[in-house]
């Protein structure tokens, strides 16, 4: 879980660093031998574990990792000055409890304090990558498990619009994937972005089922073959009658029609804008996540990530609008 994925070049360097104080300080202590040359040597090793188990690839966080390695190996190092003090010093001037004070002030008391703010940074990033991270959800298994919603069809519009869902849940588990590894750039936005990119494959779906709705509604598809032909026969009966009463009869009813095939057309108009619409946000998604992977190849720095953010969450509130324009004129279609 906290193993990183890749190094860099901070790493390796790094890791070249520390190995060679570990190993200059583990063959001090078999020659000299000294035993106080092997706190420096713990504080190389676990200054590499700390490099090691940084938990991402973002520069950031290895110069995070860094710092508080080096933070570590210097009160390691102190520490051990202060040990190399306390156990070799036969010919000192001083007694050994002021030996001890010496080493104290001096050494040991300032050693573990750089020790412990090491540890503490490491500490305090492996938190924050900890708040930070997502987990990649199955969507796959999302697709699987589609709703009765989706029933078996064979209308050659349908099994398109869904093409273009299942798309957009492809995306979106891309999508995630790379936020997850990337997610210590994202940082605090993590939890939003997630939950606007779920929102963005709901509305998705929304349309889909829809456009599914406007496709199969026999109602519909009766009334734009129904409506104009009642329109044209009223029309022709109109100007053959003569009587008043009949002729505004005649009218009225025309002019229901009329009112009628305005909300069909209308809803046709705003049926093809969706089906437009629907093409547009798969494409946005497909350029959001082929951002992501060019970005991944560098480095995704915070205002970056806000923009990506932003970006998901202005998709969501365009098709929030879209839906209610659809359920508006769907209603009014279905009252009239």
């Amino acid at each position: 879980m906290w193993r990183s994925r890749s190094f860099n070049v901070a790493d390796i360097l790094a890791f070249v660093g520390l190995g060679l104080v570990g190993v200059g300080s583990g063959l001090v202590a078999l020659l000299a031998p000294e035993a106080a040359c092997l706190v420096p040597l713990a504080g190389a090793v676990l200054g590499m574990g700390m490099v090691w188990f940084k938990g991402s690839d973002q520069l950031q966080a290895s110069l995070t990792a860094i710092a508080a390695a080096v933070l570590l190996l210097i009160g390691f190092s102190v520490m051990g000055m202060g040990v190399f003090s306390l156990t070799g010093g036969e010919s000192s001037a001083f007694s050994p409890l002021e030996n001890l004070a010496w080493a104290s002030t001096l050494c040991l008391a300032p050693g573990a304090l750089l020790a412990l703010t090491g540890t503490a940074v490491f500490w305090m990033q492996q938190r924050w990558l900890a708040k930070t991270a997502v987990a990649t959800p199955d969507v796959a298994a999302h697709i699987q498990r589609q709703p009765a919603e989706l029933a078996p069809t064979t209308n050659q519009n349908i099994l398109d619009y869904r093409a273009r869902l299942a798309q957009a849940q492809g995306y979106r588990q891309q999508i995630l994937a790379l936020v997850a590894q990337q997610g210590g750039a994202f940082g605090l936005a993590v939890p939003q972005l997630t939950a606007d990119l779920e929102q963005w494959a709901q509305r998705v779906r929304q349309l889909v089922l829809r456009l599914s709705a406007y496709e199969e509604n026999a109602v519909v598809r009766r009334d734009e073959t129904a409506v104009p032909a009642a329109i044209a026969r009223l029309e022709v009966q109109l100007a053959a009658e003569s009587d008043p009463e009949l002729r505004a009869e005649i009218e009225q009813t025309l002019g229901v029609y009329r009112r009628q095939a305005a909300q069909l057309a209308a809803l046709q108009r705003l049926m093809r804008r969706t089906q437009l619409d629907l093409e547009e946000t798969v494409a946005a998604m497909g350029t959001l996540y082929s951002q992501l992977q060019v970005l991944g190849a560098l480095e995704i720095d915070s205002g970056r990530a806000r923009r990506l953010a932003h970006d998901v969450a202005e998709q969501v509130h365009r098709l929030d609008d879209l839906l209610a324009a659809v359920e508006e004129v769907y209603a009014r279609t279905a009252a009239g």
